[in-house]
């Protein structure tokens, strides 16, 4: 409820905002510039708060079988132009196996962007110039005893993640840049997804050899003919 109270003034702002910046860009630019600095703030405060709603709310329904190909194109479609505007060079790798998986494809839409923005925010961070700026994106069904799992795996080119900390990047709030430009919910909010999913979120990143990160979760059919996981 307070996050609505909120997220109610933010918008008036932000929407008066956007007219001032309009009716000043030919009469005042100086005045415009500040019109638009109010505009890009009340937007990262709405970012926060609907990170905050997502991040606290335990949506169990709208979950039905669904091509998990389509959740990762789909994602992909929705951040691609982003990480092209910034220079990263996607690689999308999607088994042709991959079987259906019970879920809210919105919510594992959601947590593969987080991932994938974060992946992209270490690109940024301390990259020597001139070095590839990649992320990889893999699907594969993996198999485990009676149950068929299906692993997206998120792995960029960047500085890595120290051991003192690689515990704690999960944590609500926990961030390593500014928390000037990031709320810090980004990976927290996929945590929970996943584990609202009965799946889990893992990290595998040494300092210098870039980062992976796995999201597995539960696959409907167990009885396909198995592929090893690549």
């Amino acid at each position: 409820g307070l996050a609505h109270e909120i997220n109610n003034p933010i918008h008036t702002i932000l929407t008066a905002a956007e007219f001032l910046r309009v009716e000043l860009e030919s009469q005042s630019p100086e005045h415009s510039e500040y019109a638009q600095v109010i505009s890009e703030q009340c937007s990262r405060v709405s970012r926060i708060i609907n990170g905050l709603l997502a991040f606290s709310r335990q949506d169990r329904g709208g979950r039905v079988p669904t091509p998990l190909r389509s959740v990762v194109e789909g994602a992909v479609h929705l951040i691609e132009t982003a990480l092209v505007r910034d220079g990263v060079h996607l690689v999308l790798e999607l088994a042709d196996d991959l079987p259906l998986a019970r879920c809210h494809a919105q919510q594992i839409q959601q947590s593969l962007i987080n991932v994938i923005e974060n992946a992209r925010d270490a690109l940024d961070d301390h990259h020597p110039p001139g070095a590839e700026r990649r992320i990889v994106i893999r699907a594969r069904r993996r198999d485990e005893g009676p149950q068929t799992w299906l692993r997206i795996t998120v792995e960029d080119t960047g500085p890595g993640i120290p051991g003192g900390i690689l515990d704690r990047v999960l944590e609500p709030f926990f961030t390593t840049r500014s928390p000037g430009l990031h709320a810090g919910l980004g990976l927290s909010v996929a945590h929970g997804i996943m584990k609202d999913h009965e799946g889990s979120i893992s990290l595998d990143s040494r300092p210098g050899a870039g980062t992976r990160v796995f999201l597995d979760f539960p696959a409907i059919h167990s009885d396909l003919p198995r592929t090893p996981l690549g």
